[in-house]
């Protein structure tokens, strides 16, 4: 691994949002061979100027010579094309439940990294977890990842916009998915979770916890009344007299 200039260096941080100060802070970490705690010390001390954070990181820690090629960033291919930055939009009733597997392909020249995941970064969320892991996948590998969501309940077009992102940052273009919603459409079952029971379950539900009651409060009568009862006495034998066999 060869040694990296200043420009270099800076270079490695094309692509990286100056404002989102933890993907920075990240990034920093990685390019640099720091820790957490130092990138985020001297990025701060620079008021988040990067080549300032640079340039004091270097004459403080390190030098130029000393600091390695950081390994290739992970790159990514939806479903192999990079070009697709849309699906086709889908039609759904209201509250459908949408099951959909994306798959990825890794055509970078090293695995991704182990928290790599897929993440929703705009637009209506649909439902779903906003983060789903994909792990270390290998080279030449495909990742397919699967997506639970749920169609909204009012009509309308919805957009989805979900990416790959790792500790240091997003990866790979971001997919879109559209969501049409036809409101002329019968409404999908909630999930089993969420179902309210009609009026008529609920009327035999609530009969069911009298008769249950009725039948409680009957055994404890029962057994109060059975307390209450005077209890049959049991005596000793007493000795018996001659004299009173006699008679």
């Amino acid at each position: 691994m060869g040694s990296m200039g200043l420009d270099d260096l800076l270079s490695a941080f094309a692509g990286v949002n100056m404002d989102d100060h933890e993907q920075l802070v990240g990034t920093f970490a990685r390019v640099l061979g720091a820790d957490a705690d130092q990138s985020r010390f001297f990025l701060e001390a620079s008021a988040w100027n990067l080549e300032s954070a640079v340039g004091n990181f270097l004459d403080t820690v390190g030098t130029r010579a000393n600091l390695a090629t950081p390994s290739a960033e992970p790159a990514s291919a939806f479903r192999g094309e990079e070009s697709v930055q849309q699906v086709n939009a889908h039609v759904f009733a209201p509250g459908q439940p949408i099951q959909l597997v994306w798959t990825f392909v890794n055509v970078g020249p090293a695995p991704w990294p182990l928290d790599a995941a897929l993440v929703h970064t705009e637009g209506d969320a649909l439902g779903g977890n906003p983060e789903v892991s994909v792990g270390g996948c290998q080279p030449s590998v495909e990742a397919p990842v699967q997506l639970n969501l749920r169609a909204p309940a009012s009509a309308g077009s919805y957009a989805s916009a979900w990416r790959l992102r790792y500790s240091g940052g997003y990866f790979g273009d971001a997919i879109w998915l559209v969501v049409n919603v036809d409101g002329s459409l019968p409404p999908a079952a909630p999930p089993a979770a969420m179902q309210q029971p009609s009026h008529e379950q609920q009327m035999q539900q609530m009969q069911m916890m009298m008769m249950q009651q009725m039948q409680m409060s009957q055994q404890q009568q029962q057994m109060q009344t059975g307390f209450g009862q005077p209890q049959p006495q049991v005596g000793m034998a007493q000795p018996v007299d001659d004299e009173d066999m006699d008679l």
